[in-house]
């Protein structure tokens, strides 16, 4: 299930550092808005909010799709199990069954 979720992203690869805007997340990864210099089958180190759950995240992920206009999706790699219940406890009381 993916939510609506608008924040900044730090996105670094090496030493390089992007910062962009997410549109959605998931228990897998987030929907970014623009892939700005980012390609697909890259590592990143990313670093975001999650309003109200979490202080920040910093964690590993792989550029896995680009999605029309310029946007492109990052799947989580290998998150701690503090991370896993922090998406979710942004998720679960935002979905109604």
């Amino acid at each position: 299930m993916r939510l609506p979720l608008v924040t900044e992203v730090a996105c670094n690869v090496g030493k390089t550092e992007h910062k962009l805007r997410s549109r959605d997340i998931c228990e897998g990864g987030m929907l970014l808005e623009k892939a700005g210099g980012l390609r697909v089958g890259e590592e990143v180190e990313l670093q975001f909010d999650l309003p109200e759950v979490a202080p920040p995240m910093k964690l590993r992920a792989k550029t896995v799709r680009r999605d029309l206009p310029d946007r492109i999706a990052v799947a989580f790699q290998a998150l701690s199990p503090d991370y896993r219940k922090a998406i979710r406890n942004y998720i679960a009381p935002r979905v109604e069954v």
